[in-house]
């Protein structure tokens, strides 16, 4: 269950050490206010089985998170800037019933999706660039390998 208000929160808290997440607002970084009405919930009883790639914590509820019923698996890119993972991955992680969190060493934000083929300019850097010695490539086929032998365990 998203909540809004969580994001201004941890802006005014935390924009100085994820700054790049509190910067994507608006330009210059003014948080909008949340819309008066509630959230609808996103839960689905039909969904047993959850990948979540650099997820963004901020705008989910610990006790949301701690509802979820459904196998987990969370990713995140231990560079990254753009979702940093203290307040995202790992938090989203660690308020599960079932944490399952893979930690990818050397990588950020952009390490899941294939390598765009031209610069892609982001407010973290080009989008098509790799830290040095990671091989965005090799580790992709091996990210498709846990994903589907996650879900074949899910799902025998």
């Amino acid at each position: 269950m998203p909540d809004l208000t969580r994001v201004r929160q941890h802006c005014v808290a935390e924009a100085a050490e994820d700054p790049i997440f509190c910067g994507l607002a608006r330009p210059g970084g003014a948080m909008p206010s949340p819309p008066p009405r509630a959230t609808p919930s996103l839960k689905d009883e039909r969904v047993r089985a959850i990948v979540a790639l650099a997820p963004a914590g901020a705008p989910l509820t610990a006790e949301s998170l701690a509802a979820v019923q459904a196998a987990t698996l969370i990713y995140s890119a231990d560079l990254d800037r753009f979702l940093v993972p203290r307040f995202h991955a790992e938090w989203v992680a660690g308020n599960l019933p079932a944490p399952n969190l893979h930690r990818v060493p050397n990588a950020w934000h952009f390490a899941f999706m294939d390598s765009p083929t031209l610069s892609i300019s982001s407010p973290d850097g080009d989008v098509a660039a790799n830290p040095p010695g990671f091989d965005r490539d090799a580790f992709l086929k091996q990210l498709a390998d846990e994903i589907t032998a996650f879900f074949d365990r899910c799902f025998p």
